[in-house]
């Protein structure tokens, strides 16, 4: 597991001589050596305080086990913020995330530990968990996770996309494909990715005098981001899209002539979250792939695709694999920006009169999208560009 070691200030530093002297206050002692005393006292070889001599755990605290104030597995110390289960959990998610292309950086574990927290306490919820947390769960889970820099990248996509990182994720591509058999298999082997639509209905006609050749008109910045997430397999076939509004969905039947059994989506800014993403591979992805399994997923390893919760549905579904690609690559590396995207905004572009329509934004309502985009998503998905990719 790679966790990105950045400067995060508002993470409140612990004070490290107040956690030293807690450490030296603190008599270690092993469960074992707890229980080995407990059995001891209880067969009546030993008195408590031989007990707690020999075996080197504190009197008070057998005292209680044996008395059963205190149940015989609890643990010294204060409790954590989650449970075992759940930490154990958050571990098995970074294992598989680190393993299928996706490491985890500090914020997001943090990130999907406080959501775990707050979905255990929702009477006391936190807005941050601290760095003594970070600490301490970086020393409980040392044996199984462990924390590296990573190549500092700040200079571009172009000179982001190394050759290492290329070689090391088609190196991970190959073997999970021989490793499930999919090789031979291109109906099971999908790919999604998002774009986004800027729509500016305010670029109207008007009424000039005769002979104008050009109109002038104060921009009034309503422009609306529509997200669109498309899904395809290696042989071309589709998963409907899913169409994500900004806000809320446009007033009228939007969506009566619509790309065929297209989902919809509104969130504040019409971008994809975690959630929006979770909700389209539970009820939408898993519906509308083939059935037949193993599946294999490729996709942006971008944090709103990601949560332990997508890892555990795609666990339970059985044969499902989720793999991303590395950071900074997609313009490379991922087929529907090389393929598909480009050529379905051009031809979004003809469809609305747009052709000169510059950073792709549209003269098309809310209302009119799905109905447009309908025409050119299909004769885009015709030509088979995604399967040229």
């Amino acid at each position: 597991m790679y966790i990105e070691i950045v400067n995060l200030q508002w993470f409140k530093m612990p004070n490290m001589r107040q956690v030293r002297k807690r450490e030296r206050k603190t008599r270690k002692w092993t469960q074992e050596a707890m229980a080995e005393a407990l059995q001891e006292v209880k067969a009546g070889r030993l008195s408590l305080r031989q007990a707690a001599q020999q075996f080197g755990v504190p009197k008070s605290s057998l005292s209680d086990r044996v008395s059963g104030r205190v149940s015989s597995d609890c643990v010294y110390g204060q409790r954590t913020l989650l449970t075992l289960e759940d930490e154990d959990s958050l571990v098995e998610y970074g294992l598989y995330s680190d393993s299928h292309g996706f490491p985890l950086t500090k914020p997001q574990v943090l990130a999907h530990a406080l959501a775990i927290y707050n979905l255990r306490h929702r009477e006391a919820q936190r807005t941050v968990l601290g760095q003594t947390w970070w600490i301490n769960f970086r020393e409980r889970q040392h044996h199984r996770l462990t924390s590296r820099t990573p190549d500092i990248i700040d200079r571009g996509r172009a000179s982001c996309a190394k050759r290492g990182p290329i070689e090391e994720y088609f190196g991970l591509l190959t073997t999970t494909l021989e490793e499930h058999g999919l090789r031979e298999k291109p109906r099971q082997i999908y790919n999604c990715d998002e774009t986004g639509f800027q729509l500016d209905s305010t670029r109207r006609k008007v009424i000039v005098p005769r002979g104008t050749k050009h109109a002038y008109r104060q921009a009034q910045g309503t422009r609306d981001h529509i997200t669109v997430l498309a899904c395809l397999n290696v042989a071309g076939e589709d998963v409907p899209t899913f169409i994500v509004y900004k806000g809320g969905y446009p007033g009228g039947p939007y969506n009566k002539e619509r790309v065929p059994d297209a989902l919809y989506g509104k969130s504040p800014a019409g971008y994809i979250d975690s959630e929006l993403f979770r909700k389209w591979f539970v009820g939408h992805f898993l519906k509308f792939a083939v059935q037949e399994r193993p599946l294999l997923l490729i996709m942006d390893g971008h944090q709103s695709h990601l949560d332990p919760e997508l890892v555990r549905a795609a666990q339970r579904e059985g044969g499902v694999i989720l793999l991303c690609l590395p950071p900074h690559t997609s313009h490379i590396l991922q087929p529907l920006d090389v393929s598909f995207f480009g050529p379905l905004k051009a031809d979004f572009s003809g469809v609305t009169g747009d052709l000169l329509a510059v950073s792709h934004s549209f003269l098309v309502s809310k209302k009119e999208f799905s109905r447009l985009l309908r025409d050119s998503y299909q004769r885009v998905k015709d030509r088979r560009l995604v399967v040229a990719g």
